[in-house]
This record gives structure tokens, sequence and C-alpha cells, in this order.
């Protein structure tokens, strides 16, 4: 009994963190959300790799790239983006968001990453990506 307690508890848990199905990342704009791209959908984009050295993961980061997302999304223009994740809202210059990826985690979610922006600013786990006009 107490073993199978453990297990669904463990269940529950991986399913608040980006388990297959469970991680959506949304795009919005004022307010006002634009799109919204669940695991799959981020993996059909262009895939991109970028060298961080100095980082975990061999120091290359794969996933989506940031523009091509937002481009997705509609906003292919913008002045900047504000990231949500893990470390709460962090913005970013549209110099910043041009080679960064949404770096796609073995924990089924994404990380704000790029090699122009210091490692104490990425974004892990991001939930929402406001465009600023």
């Amino acid at each position: 009994m107490r073993i199978r307690l453990m297990l669904a508890c463990a269940g529950l848990v991986l399913v608040g963190c980006g388990a297959p199905g469970g991680y959506t990342l949304t795009v919005a704009r004022g307010g006002q959300q634009l799109a919204a791209f669940d695991l799959a959908a981020l993996q059909a984009l262009p895939q991109t790799r970028i060298t961080t050295p100095g980082t975990g993961n061999g120091g290359e980061q794969d996933g989506p790239g940031v523009v091509a997302v937002l481009e997705k999304a509609g906003a292919a223009t913008f002045t900047g983006v504000a990231v949500t994740g893990d470390e709460g809202t962090r913005t970013f210059t549209a110099a910043e968001v041009a080679g960064a990826v949404l770096d796609i985690t073995n924990r089924g979610t994404t990380k704000f990453a790029s090699a122009g922006v210091g490692q104490d600013r990425w974004v892990h786990n991001v939930t929402t990506i406001d465009v600023k006009p």
C-alpha cells in the first residue's frame, strides 16, 4: 500500500513538471494570447543548435529559435520580450532575442538560452513570452 501511494505521488509530480502532453508555451502581446505551443508544435519548428561554452550538455542548446517561434505566432516585429518561467519574468531586447533558442529540456519543457546572454539571465521552464511592440 505504501509503495503504491509513493508511486501515485511520483506520477502526480511528473505531470506537473512537463510530462508529455502537459507543457504549453504561450506567446502574447498586450495581454492577448497570440498562440500556444505544446512540445510537439515546438519540435515541429526548424531546430537550431547554439554553443554556450561553460554550460552543461556539452555546451550545446537545441530547440527552435525564439524568433521562429514569434514569427509562427504572428509577432515578427517587436522591440523586446518578457519571458516568464521558474525565475520569474525577465526582459530581453530584440538584439538579445535574435540569437536565442528555446532549448528543449529533458523534462519536456523549454529554457530560454543564448550565447549572447549570461546564464544568470536564462529562463527555465518557460511558460509565457510576452512580445513588446
